[in-house]
């Protein structure tokens, strides 16, 4: 088997990685699929300029204009290493190498534009992930060409695998501590201006198979202080860069003209996982002229142009009032449709949008860490420190229950006119602070 190739150079931060890309991908780079993750923002608005808001907030992150192809090689170019650097996953999974590697690089194509943002209004983007690979004819050719199992590529390159062997292969990739997101995590730690006090290329000599499934054979217990680096970075990514008002901004309005448009027909949801970001944009802002409802194109039309809306209020919400009132809000699009209109009207605004949801479940410890090489003692991550565990669960919930409220004008608003809308009040608001490392 031919595993030499050409050379790649990765960057995250100040860190540097050469790949020999095996030759048998050589033909991967070259398909459409792959083409279009050069035009797709691995984090949606975040590098988005917002002016016009005086919360206490980044304001934007304009290094954080990266594209999906990149997060991708850095994938494929860590899994390659796994196979260099960790003898027992090479024992273990050699015979499905080129299944590995290939799913790693392809795990992503099935993302929509602007990424996880435009899910939200239609389906999950591994629905599609695995749709190309089993019927995009240009991938199937490369397949053949190479003797690689599109079926076993697409259940790696998901985690929707029966066997159970497929699915710790998966692990590596798609697990709570696999090199997707390893890689996101250092790349984005970086670009977010945050320490990343974890090296990929130490967790993955940790990884081991322990009854068909990923574990961390950690030596010692100093080791493990890289892993909570990694969950740690990720809650504070969560709330600072993910969740940063640009991305929130921008997601609320394409979720909210999406919505409309996918439940109304005039997109074709096939078609809408194969256009740019440019042609998703052009597309909607077509699309909606016609509607009755003309906020629709006016949010097509300032995204086209760039202009997101700003903040006029912001509520971290305790977590019973949440769940009974704010949820439903979020989630449920006619309720937050009539909650906005209303809003529109008590605070003589043109255009009012109630924050969509964006952010991920945080990982809560279920990686099983093997601590001593001799006693094998195999613990869940979140049973060696609880207490760390148990703030870190505390705070991205908190994160969960904060949420905006934005328009196209910054004017003052009365909040307890919007907090009389959303039907809370003020014994309702937690104000304790949201991170005290």
């Amino acid at each position: 088997m031919d595993y030499q190739g050409f050379k790649l150079v990765y960057t995250a931060g100040p860190r540097r990685r050469e790949f020999i890309i095996p030759r048998y991908l050589k033909g991967l780079f070259e398909t459409s699929v792959i083409n279009r993750m050069s035009y797709i923002h691995q984090l949606s608005f975040c590098h988005h300029p917002l002016f016009k808001t005086d919360l206490n907030m980044p304001n934007g992150y304009p290094q954080a204009n990266y594209f999906r192809f990149e997060h991708l090689v850095g994938v494929l170019g860590l899994t390659i290493m796994v196979f260099e650097v960790n003898l027992r996953i090479y024992e273990e999974f050699k015979y499905l190498r080129k299944e590995i590697e290939s799913a790693a690089f392809l795990h992503d194509i099935g993302h929509p534009p602007y990424s996880h943002t435009f899910e939200l209004a239609g389906n999950n983007h591994e629905d599609y992930t695995e749709k190309f690979i089993l019927e995009d004819p240009e991938l199937k050719k490369v397949f053949e060409e190479n003797d690689i199992n599109p079926e076993v590529v697409a259940q790696l390159a998901t985690g929707r695998a029966d066997d159970k062997r497929l699915r710790a292969a998966s692990s590596i990739i798609t697990g709570s501590v696999g090199t997707d997101r390893l890689v996101y995590l250092e790349r984005d730690g970086f670009l977010a201006g945050h320490s990343v006090n974890f090296m990929p290329e130490d967790v993955i000599r940790m990884y081991n198979i322990h009854a068909d499934e990923l574990v961390l054979d950690v030596p010692s217990q100093n080791p493990i202080t890289q892993v909570y680096e990694m969950l740690k970075l990720r809650i504070i990514l969560t709330h600072y860069l993910y969740g940063s008002l640009p991305n929130r901004s921008g997601t609320t309005m394409i979720k909210e003209v999406g919505e409309r448009v996918l439940r109304d027909g005039r997109i074709d949801e096939e078609k809408l996982y194969t256009l740019t970001e440019w042609e998703l944009l052009t597309e909607l802002e077509r699309i909606t002229r016609d509607l009755e409802d003309k906020r629709y194109n006016r949010i097509a039309n300032l995204l086209k142009k760039g202009s997101l809306l700003v903040p006029v209020a912001r509520f971290t919400v305790k977590k019973e009032p949440y769940e009974s009132s704010i949820e439903r809000i979020r989630f449920d699009f006619d309720e937050r449709l009539k909650v906005e209109k209303e809003l529109e009207r008590v605070l003589d605004l043109d255009l009012v949008l109630v924050d969509s949801d964006i952010l991920p479940k945080v990982e809560k410890g279920n990686m099983i860490v093997r601590i001593g090489r001799k006693t094998k003692e195999d613990k869940k991550l979140r049973e060696v420190n609880p207490p760390i565990f148990s703030y870190m669960s505390e705070q991205h919930d908190k994160v969960l229950r904060t949420f905006y409220v934005f328009s196209t004008s910054n004017k003052k608003v009365d909040e307890r006119k919007i907090m009389e809308v959303l039907g809370i009040s003020e014994k309702d608001l937690d104000v304790e602070p949201i991170f005290v490392f």
